[in-house]
């Protein structure tokens, strides 16, 4: 499957659900597939990246919105989460790329510095007008997309990864609990129970038998 990347157009009530409860953005990774409120970059965000700041994985704001812009959803975690680029960020992300001319986006292109970087995928042996076309339909769309999104007064979700981030938002990683003996819920509540200890009982007799008849 690969690392992919998608744009989802949401709005402002979205953002205020999404704020107060970021595993609601599930529902949207999963389910929403409008084509008008969607833009799927699939394995080109990271060429696309490279192209509009010259970075591997750094570049200056709001450029470098595929990789670091907006709010992530779930503080803290390992993963990239998805990330949230409110009204006045998909204002200012508006403006940057409408101002760069297909010249511009493509005299970044410097294959062997690519292959070098492992900037992903691995397809930079291509012949290059067959990058260049492809490359720059996906800057075209970019442009649109995030143009119509802000011309609508819409927030935009950044889903990068290879999927995980739908596990992420329904499970959060929050750090382990004790085990409180008095909840009734609890291992060690049952373990103390009648039933419990009489499991426990069972158990013992079952090895004894066992470490008696295979010695």
């Amino acid at each position: 499957m690969g690392i992919t990347c998608e744009l989802y157009a949401l709005r402002p009530t979205e953002c205020e659900r999404l704020l107060a409860d970021p595993r609601w953005a599930a529902r949207l990774l999963i389910g929403n597939r409008s084509a008008a409120r969607i833009l799927r970059l699939e394995k080109e965000w990271h060429g696309l990246h490279f192209l509009l700041t010259g970075s591997h994985w750094g570049g200056d704001a709001p450029l470098n919105f595929v990789i670091h812009g907006g709010q992530p959803l779930v503080a803290g975690h390992g993963d990239d989460p998805p990330r949230l680029l409110r009204l006045e960020e998909v204002q200012r992300l508006d403006l940057a790329p409408q101002a760069i001319s297909d010249e511009t986006f493509w005299s970044r292109f410097d294959r062997a510095r690519m292959q070098e970087l492992e900037i992903y995928p691995s397809i930079w042996d291509e012949p290059e007008a067959e990058l260049r076309k492809g490359f720059l339909e996906t800057f075209h769309d970019v442009k649109r997309f995030i143009h119509e999104a802000n011309l609508g007064g819409l927030a935009l979700l950044v889903s990068l990864g290879d999927g995980g981030q739908v596990s992420m938002l329904l499970s959060p990683s929050e750090p382990d609990e004790p085990f409180d003996p008095a909840d009734p819920h609890s291992p060690l509540h049952f373990l103390g129970s009648p039933i419990g200890l009489g499991g426990l009982a069972v158990l013992g007799v079952c090895y004894w038998r066992y470490r008696r008849f295979t010695r």
